[in-house]
């Protein structure tokens, strides 16, 4: 029989969060395809050719536009409980722990200064990725690409620094449970391996 699994308002608030920035990553990524294969098909004057129709078509296309972008906004509140749910479960999911792990400062300390570790390799990754692409190149690589693809190099730039927030959410939220639960494995390996040599 499964356990109901009971969350607090800051962990719900979290997943929304989350859930409505996936959601808007997505549109903005499918937003960048479809402009991209309007520049594959007609690289320059797409506006000027809209101007060029009659009412009638312009308020179509607008219209269709417009109908594409709420199927896409009405699927995502469709799909927004498990979403939520999604984010809930794999952010929040409980960890039973060792008891002689639960209040055992030492273990905390280690746990806690090797998560900050590996937050500052990240950290410094992304930064020094980030300053050879802004301030080395000086977005002067951007100038070859068309419109669409701009915004899909945006939306991938986006994405990106999504998932390193989800990341660390994850990492600080699950961190110590993994790193107890491979110390209390190593541990187990040891005392089967000492049993073995006696």
């Amino acid at each position: 029989m499964n356990e109901t699994v009971t969350y607090s308002k800051t962990q719900k608030l979290i997943a929304t969060i989350f859930y409505i920035c996936i959601v808007i990553i997505s549109i903005i990524t499918i937003g960048g395809v479809v402009y991209t294969i309007a520049d594959l098909i007609m690289a320059e004057g797409k506006l000027e050719l809209f101007q060029e129709q009659n009412l009638g078509i312009q308020i179509a296309i607008i219209g269709a536009l417009f109908a594409g972008l709420f199927i896409l906004i009405v699927f995502g509140i469709g799909m927004s409980t498990k979403g939520r749910s999604f984010f809930l479960r794999t952010l929040f999911r409980e960890r039973k722990l060792h008891s002689k792990y639960k209040n055992n400062r030492s273990v905390q300390i280690f746990t806690i200064s090797l998560l900050v570790s590996i937050f500052a390799i990240i950290i410094g990754i992304v930064v020094a990725f980030f300053y050879e692409l802004f301030i080395e190149v000086s977005f002067t690589f951007l100038q070859d690409f068309s419109d669409g693809q701009i915004l899909l190099f945006v939306a991938l730039l986006i994405f990106m620094v999504f998932g390193l927030v989800v990341g660390f959410f994850y990492f600080w939220f699950n961190g110590y449970a993994l790193i107890i639960r491979l110390i209390y494995t190593l541990e187990d390996e040891e005392e089967e391996d000492s049993f073995k040599t006696i």
